[in-house]
């Protein structure tokens, strides 16, 4: 029974974005009643004094059993104490890693306040300014960090059927980011997969499946840049106001940098408040998005979620050069004629070096 609850949640959630919240409640309410049946049988256990069927005496009359006891509870302390294993991308389901990355996001998103929008923009004149953009700066380098996580997780294998499995894996998590109106993660993740480190890798892509590919090439459509993000306006203004949605951080600072330079101040030196009102309209937007938060319908861990905070990744700057270790450019061909200057004719490569015309 519990296995048809968990293929029909499946079904639910990847189908209209508009039945997420109402999977993921259900899926909720059937962890809570698992551990209230657990906690049940456990009471039962307790109440009658020995193992149901086994006919052995209670704990309390066995001082042997006592010990065990003891023991088993030292036992488990010190699994508790023993370090976890850090989390990998290949062992939590996409769906996972992409709630609590959305879940992520919209901490920073929630902590930033109105006055960094504003601050932002004036940095250039004055560096005391940093100190009133912390949130939004932090902000800005997560969604680097995860696109820098992107690159360096795909370039961390030498094999390049492994590369591949990393890519479709990555793939299947921007798929679930968009079904959860996560643009702004979504985004970093179509960023990482156009690295020139990783767009050079043929061998590698060679062992990606077509259909992860018609996928990938479907998200950078509709995230790309024709028609100032034509695609992604009229999808966000779609969405459901009662959903958590968090929107592209660069595409906002974009357009209150555009208004901010194109409507200057007046002529005889007053405040443009047109200007102004228009700059307040586009931060209120986001104040907007603040108020539904994931938490209502997400259940997030704790692991997972330190793993979404840090996501280690490789140097930036070693991107090109580890690309070129795992696959090496392929040395030219070079033809057996060349076209010479002094007789007008082609001529093979040995005579005439000096006279060569480079093509």
């Amino acid at each position: 029974m519990i296995e048809k609850v968990d293929k029909f949640v499946q079904l639910v959630s990847s189908g209209h974005p508009r039945f997420l919240p109402v999977a993921m409640k259900l899926e909720n309410t059937m962890q809570k009643k698992k551990r209230e049946w657990e906690e049940s049988l456990r009471e039962e256990d307790r109440q009658s004094g020995s193992l149901p069927g086994s006919g052995c005496p209670s704990p309390a009359e066995s001082p042997v059993a006592i010990r065990r006891s003891n023991s088993d509870t030292k036992n488990n302390d010190n699994n508790k104490n023993k370090k976890r294993k850090p989390v990998t991308l290949m062992e939590v389901t996409p769906s996972q890693l992409a709630r609590h990355l959305h879940c992520v996001d919209f901490d920073l998103l929630s902590k930033v306040e109105i006055h960094e929008y504003f601050t932002y923009f004036c940095r250039k004149k004055d560096p005391k300014y940093h100190l009133l953009t912390q949130h939004l700066d932090n902000w800005i380098s997560h969604w680097n960090n995860i696109s820098a996580w992107v690159t360096s997780e795909i370039l961390r294998d030498e094999a390049p059927r492994a590369r591949a499995a990393k890519i479709e894996r990555l793939i299947d998590v921007a798929k679930q980011l968009k079904q959860l109106f996560s643009f702004n993660t979504l985004y970093a993740f179509v960023t990482g997969f156009n690295h020139s480190s990783i767009m050079r890798l043929k061998k590698t892509w060679d062992h990606v499946k077509s259909s992860s590919q018609t996928s990938l090439n479907d998200l950078e459509e509709f995230m790309s840049n024709v028609e100032n993000f034509g695609q992604y306006r009229k999808h966000l203004n779609k969405v459901p106001k009662t959903v958590c949605t968090i929107p592209l951080l660069s595409l906002i600072l974009r357009d209150i940098e555009f208004l901010n330079v194109n409507s200057p101040k007046l002529k005889n030196g007053l405040w443009n408040f047109g200007k102004l009102r228009l700059i307040k309209n586009k931060i209120s937007e986001l104040e907007r998005f603040k108020m539904i938060k994931p938490q209502n319908h997400i259940q997030t861990d704790d692991d997972i979620l330190a793993f979404c905070r840090r996501l280690p990744s490789i140097p930036s700057a070693t991107f090109y050069d580890l690309s070129l270790e795992r696959e090496p450019k392929d040395q030219p061909v070079l033809p057996d004629l060349y076209p010479c200057r002094r007789c007008r004719q082609w001529q093979p490569a040995r005579r005439h070096s000096n006279q060569l015309v480079v093509i």
